[in-house]
C-alpha cells in the first residue's frame, strides 16, 4: 500500500531456496484467502480462468499505479514541495483503487458472458485487489535481502487489498441489472475504497516514522488500524450479502427473426415459524381497595398498675 520509490535491489547470492519458499508461502496465503472469497459466491460462480485473469489484471494495474506514484512524487518534489505522509497516502489510495476498478471494468467490457450478476463487481474487484497485493508484496520482498520467512504483515496486505478492491468494484456489478444506478454506485464505491485505503496508509506511514525515531508506537497506531479493518470487513460483508427487496429477471433473445418460448423456473426458500395455541393459568397479585376493607386495625398501649412485691 506504499507509494513506489526509485530504488533497486537484488537477492543476495545463495538464498535461492529460501526465496522460493518465501514466494511459495506468499502464494499459499493468497490461495487460501481466494478460496474463502469464492465460497461466499453462492450464485453462478466465476470460472477459474476468469479469476486468474482478474488477478493478472490487478497485478498489472498495480504496477502501473506504482509508476504513476513515482512520477507524482518526482513532480511534487520538483516543484519544491515536501511530500507529506498524507500526500503519499492519497497518491496510493487514488492510483491503486482506480487501477483495481479499471481491471473490473475491463473484465465487464471484454468478458460480458462471465460478468452477468450484480455480485460480479465485488468478486472480480476482490480478485483484482488480490493480484494488486501480490504484485506489491513481490516488490517489497524483493528489496529485503536478508529475509528468510514471510513477514506477518503480508497476509494482512493480501486481505486488505482484497477487501478494498471488492468495495471499489462493487458499483460496477450494477451494470448488469441497473445501469442508471451504476452511474452513481461506481463513483460512490470508488470513493469509499479510496477513503479506507488512504486512512490506513496515513496511520501506517506515521507509525513507521514514529517507530523509526522513538523505537515505540503510540496506542492509536494499533487501535486505529483495527477500527479501519473492522469497518472494511463490515462494509464488505454488507455488500456481499443479498438484500431484501425487488429482483429483476431479464430474458434476452439472440434470434432477431423469430420469437422463442421460454420456460422459467424460480426457486425460493421461505423460512417460516409455526406457533400452537396452548392454555395456561397465570396468577397475579391484586391489592385490595381501601373501600373493601372491614374496619381498620388500631394498636393501643395500656398501662396497668404493677403489683406490689411481698
Amino acid at each position: 500500500m506504499a507509494p513506489r520509490r526509485n530504488c533497486s535491489g537484488r537477492y543476495a547470492a545463495g538464498v535461492l531456496l529460501p526465496t522460493i519458499l518465501l514466494y511459495l508461502t506468499l502464494a499459499a496465503c493468497a490461495a487460501v484467502i481466494g478460496v474463502v472469497v469464492v465460497r461466499y459466491d453462492l450464485y453462478e460462480r466465476e470460472p477459474w480462468f476468469m479469476v486468474l485473469v482478474a488477478v493478472a489484471l490487478g497485478a498489472a494495474c498495480m504496477y502501473g499505479a506504482g509508476a504513476a506514484q513515482a512520477g507524482l512524487i518526482r513532480a511534487v518534489n520538483g516543484a519544491g514541495v515536501l511530500v507529506s505522509n498524507g500526500m503519499l497516502a492519497l497518491m496510493a489510495g487514488v492510483t491503486e483503487e482506480v487501477g483495481k476498478l479499471a481491471a473490473v471494468l475491463a473484465v465487464a467490457w471484454a468478458a460480458r458472458r462471465y460478468f452477468n450478476e450484480p455480485l460480479d463487481g465485488l468478486m472480480y474487484g476482490s480478485f483484482a485487489g488480490l493480484g494488486a497485493a501480490l504484485e506489491e508484496s513481490v516488490w517489497v520482498l524483493g528489496r529485503l535481502e536478508t529475509l528468510q520467512s514471510l513477514p506477518p504483515q503480508e497476509p494482512v496486505r493480501l486481505a486488505g487489498h482484497l477487501i478494498m478492491g471488492g468495495i471499489g468494484g462493487f458499483g460496477a456489478g450494477l451494470l448488469t441489472t441497473r445501469p442508471r444506478a451504476a452511474l452513481r454506485a461506481i463513483p460512490a464505491s470508488l470513493v469509499g475504497a479510496i477513503a479506507l485505503h488512504s486512512a490506513w496508509d496515513v496511520v501506517a506511514f506515521d507509525a513507521a516514522d514514529h517507530y523509526r525515531l522513538t523505537g515505540r508506537l503510540e496506542p492509536w497506531h494499533t487501535a486505529l488500524p483495527v477500527v479501519l479493518m473492522i469497518l472494511g470487513l463490515v462494509a464488505y460483508r454488507r455488500m456481499e450479502s443479498p438484500l431484501q427487496g425487488h429482483f429483476t429477471l431479464q430474458l434476452t433473445n439472440d434470434n432477431m427473426v423469430d420469437g422463442i418460448n421460454v420456460t422459467v423456473k424460480i426457486l425460493a426458500i421461505v423460512q417460516s415459524q409455526t406457533y400452537r395455541d396452548e392454555a395456561y393459568t397465570a396468577y397475579r397479585r391484586v391489592p385490595l381497595p381501601e373501600s373493601e376493607r372491614v374496619g381498620k386495625m388500631e394498636l393501643r398501649t395500656v398501662r396497668i398498675p404493677r403489683p406490689a412485691s411481698f
